[in-house]
């Protein structure tokens, strides 16, 4: 996983990679600062910021909330 700041003003984007390095999905991060990530045992990406909201994410990049 990589988090790339985004233009001035703007939200930074999350981008998943395959252990190969191939691209699986992008998205733009909508939560306050990134506190911890980590994987769930279904393959999600979980994500939470400084504020306590948790984030999962399947692994192509759709939100599950």
């Amino acid at each position: 996983m990589v988090i790339r700041g985004g233009a001035t003003g703007g939200r930074p984007l999350v981008r998943i990679f395959s252990a190969s390095g191939q691209l699986q999905g992008s998205f733009l991060w909508e939560g306050g600062r990134l506190l911890a990530w980590g994987w769930s045992n279904e393959l999600e990406l979980v994500m939470v910021d400084v504020g306590g909201k948790v984030r999962p994410e399947r692994v192509d990049v759709q939100c599950l909330l």
